[in-house]
This record gives C-alpha cells, sequence and structure tokens, in this order.
C-alpha cells in the first residue's frame, strides 16, 4: 500500500470519543497560569488561579477564562461585572496552589493570606497583584452558563505590567498576545537572569497538568534541556538545563524547545527563535500556531 493510500485510509477510520475524556487534552495547547482578582459586595478582594484561560480577539482586546458557577470568582464576577488577569512570574508559582477554594469564606482577603500585594488597578475595583508580572483591567460582556461551568468574557478596558516584562513595543494585550500565550517561557526571559530559572518555569508550568511526567519525555528518555544557544553551531551555549546559572545576556540568540512526549501516541514541540535585547528579547519566529489542515 502506498504511503498516500495509508494517509487516506487513516483519516477515514474516524471512532467517536466521550469529550469530557483525556483524549481531547492531549491536542489543547497549554496556556500560562493566570490569577484572576475581583471583590465581592462587601468590597473584600478575592484571588483564585485560573489555567483554562486566554486572550481573544485580533487585537487582543478580549479575554476569556472557565470557572464553575460554585466559586467565588464567578460569583464576585456576576455581582460586579469587573475582574483583572494578573499574570505571575516564575518565583510565584509555588504560591498559585493555596488559591484553591480553602478560603471560602468572603469575610477572608485570601490576596493578603496567602502573602501576595494588592495594588489599585487603573479603571475598575479589583486589585492587581504587585508581584505579578503583566494586567489586563477587564469589564465584564457576558457570561457564558453550560451545565457544570460558565465561559466569563471581558473586555480589556486596562493593560499594565511591569517595565522589564513589557518588551515590545505596542500594548500590554499585544505582548500577551505575542509573548505569554505563546511561550510561557519568554516571560522570563531578561538579561541578567540564569537560564536555570528559564528551565524551571517551564517545568513548574507543566507541573499544575496531567502531564507533569511526559515533560521533555518520559521513562528513561528524558531530555535534559528545554533550550540553547544559536550561532556557529546548531546546539551551543548557553544549555537551558537545571543547575546552570549561566545568565542571560543581550546579544544572545535563543531557541526555546519545551516537548511533551506521550507513549503510544507521540508528542509536541513549538519551537521559538528569540535575540535577547537590552530591554528584553525580539521573537524572530514569524510561524502562526494555528492548526493547518493537509
Amino acid at each position: 500500500m502506498s504511503l498516500t493510500n495509508r494517509r487516506v485510509n487513516r483519516t477515514l477510520n474516524k471512532v467517536s470519543f466521550d469529550p469530557s475524556k483525556s483524549v481531547l487534552a492531549q491536542f489543547v495547547h497549554l496556556s500560562p497560569v493566570t490569577l484572576i482578582t475581583t471583590i465581592c459586595s462587601k468590597g473584600i478582594p478575592d484571588v483564585a488561579a485560573k489555567t483554562q484561560s486566554i486572550p481573544v480577539g485580533r487585537e487582543g482586546n478580549f479575554f476569556l477564562f472557565v470557572c464553575t458557577p460554585e466559586h467565588r470568582t464567578y460569583h464576585n464576577v456576576k455581582a460586579t461585572k469587573e475582574f483583572v488577569v494578573n499574570y505571575p512570574p516564575q518565583e510565584i508559582i509555588e504560591k498559585i496552589g493555596l488559591t484553591a477554594s480553602i478560603f471560602e469564606d468572603e469575610n477572608i482577603d485570601k490576596i493578603s493570606r496567602i502573602g501576595l500585594t494588592a495594588i489599585p488597578s487603573l479603571r475598575v475595583k479589583p486589585p492587581r497583584i504587585a508581584e505579578c508580572s503583566i494586567h489586563l483591567e477587564c469589564k465584564l460582556v457576558e457570561i457564558r452558563d453550560h451545565a457544570q461551568y460558565g465561559i466569563i468574557i471581558g473586555n480589556v478596558v486596562a493593560a499594565s505590567g511591569n517595565e522589564e516584562t513589557v518588551l515590545m513595543q505596542g500594548s500590554a494585550t499585544e505582548l500577551v498576545n505575542r509573548n505569554l500565550s505563546r511561550n510561557p517561557l519568554l516571560a522570563y526571559i531578561t538579561p541578567g537572569v540564569s537560564v536555570s530559572k528559564i528551565y524551571d518555569s517551564a517545568r513548574k508550568a507543566i507541573e499544575h497538568t496531567k502531564y507533569k511526567n511526559n515533560f521533555m519525555g518520559f521513562g528513561k528518555y528524558v531530555g535534559r534541556y528545554v533550550g540553547h544557544g544559536l550561532g556557529l553551531e546548531i546546539d551551543e551555549p548557553p544549555i537551558i538545563e537545571p543547575n546552570n546559572q549561566t545568565s542571560v545576556r543581550a546579544g544572545m540568540v535563543l531557541a526555546l524547545e519545551p516537548k511533551i512526549m506521550i507513549p503510544k501516541y507521540g508528542g509536541a514541540a513549538l519551537e521559538d527563535t528569540v535575540v535577547v535585547t537590552e530591554n528584553g528579547l525580539e521573537i524572530i519566529t514569524k510561524t502562526e500556531r494555528e492548526l493547518l489542515e493537509t
């Protein structure tokens, strides 16, 4: 049988599956962790970690996240019609687990309880989190309720971020679209940061998912690095690996290639090539991330 015939037979041999099962998750892009801040009717701030969240729209002027109707975030957004999306840096990822529903009393300020700092927002009442790098302030557009969850859509009315994090020209929403949602590693690449921290950011992002044991391989087949330098050789220093304290410097060209490998299915690797600049980085990979049908 020819290769073409095998491909045709494979595409025609379809089977049904339950979309709530793990089959679909193998093909879904992993989005970075965000912290959603809201306030209750009494004005007390609240924070919750969300992984099913993404900027939407051609210019990133809307933001969408999924939340269960029983959660305080859902009720606060529905009542006040405002929320703030905060993108946390690697060093506070460890605190995110504490923002789960262990403090359901609305009289508890969950932000201060877990050791984070609330600062006033520019256009909405829910606060920004000072320790986070990027903030998108949103006004509620609509909530689309389903049986077990709600899809919350907001209009981004203000965007701000740390000076060293706003790496490219344009609005902060463009930064989120082009950097953070494209590859979470890009948020941590600035001159002076050690390459081991870049590696740690990739590892910790996957630890919050079902694929934590498939990061860079599985079993004894595990890659030791998530990227490397480019120059006269294909792979050259700095190698982005654990315990490598080499500092990123302006002028370096880096290839970032985190992978997920699943036994009996295969894997996925999305690579970005970047040039480190004095203020951050420039992405020189032009390939879009949409799925292409052939």
